[in-house]
């Protein structure tokens, strides 16, 4: 599990693999672990990202004022 923690709260993301980038983002009452198959396929040739949005995963649920 990786994390930012910024003034607003924790913001979780997931990094696999190695090669050049690609960013996986969720929809609407998702999260990364969508993605978690989907990068592992794709590891051994890309670096894979992929975020829980504020309020959803791992994220803090509620901005922090």
């Amino acid at each position: 599990m990786s994390s930012i923690a910024t003034d607003k709260g924790i913001l979780h993301y997931e990094v696999i693999g190695r090669g050049r980038p690609v960013i996986f983002l969720h929809g609407w009452l998702g999260s990364w672990q969508l993605w978690q198959q989907t990068m592992a396929n794709m590891a051994g040739s890309f670096r894979t990202y992929a975020l829980d949005f504020w309020g959803f995963g791992e994220s803090d649920r509620k901005l922090a004022s």
